[in-house]
């Protein structure tokens, strides 16, 4: 009897663990500005829950010899990883006829520029 109950104690700190490590990831991505397609892809959950664990204190750590944090691992993953990068926002910077000027918007001086060639 004893044998089942430890059992189901472990089965219960690795379940509660992994929902621990999920959280943490997922609060560090949001926070990075990684975008939620990549964390809700199940490939995320799997990437995280194998490559963290919780230590005695209760820390969320990286396995291995030199323990990062969530923060510190998702930021060196987003260099590895540029699909986990931000999106970019705004113009092109290429072509001055769609350039914004910070608002989305075209700017009327541009337009009038473009209309004189166009």
């Amino acid at each position: 009897m004893i044998p089942d109950l430890e059992a189901k104690v472990e089965s219960y700190k690795a379940a509660s663990n992994r929902s621990r490590i999920l959280d943490a990831a997922r609060k560090a991505a949001v926070s990075r500005k990684v975008p939620q397609n990549i964390i809700d892809d199940p490939d995320f959950e799997t990437i995280v829950v194998n490559a963290f664990a919780v230590d005695e204190m209760g820390n969320i750590l990286t396995k291995g010899d030199d323990p990062q944090t969530v923060d510190s691992y998702i930021a060196t993953k987003q260099k590895d990883r540029t699909h986990w990068m931000p999106q970019s926002q705004g113009g092109t910077g290429n072509d001055p006829i769609r350039a914004t000027s910070g608002d989305g918007m075209v700017s009327d001086e541009l337009a009038a520029i473009a209309a004189l060639f166009g």
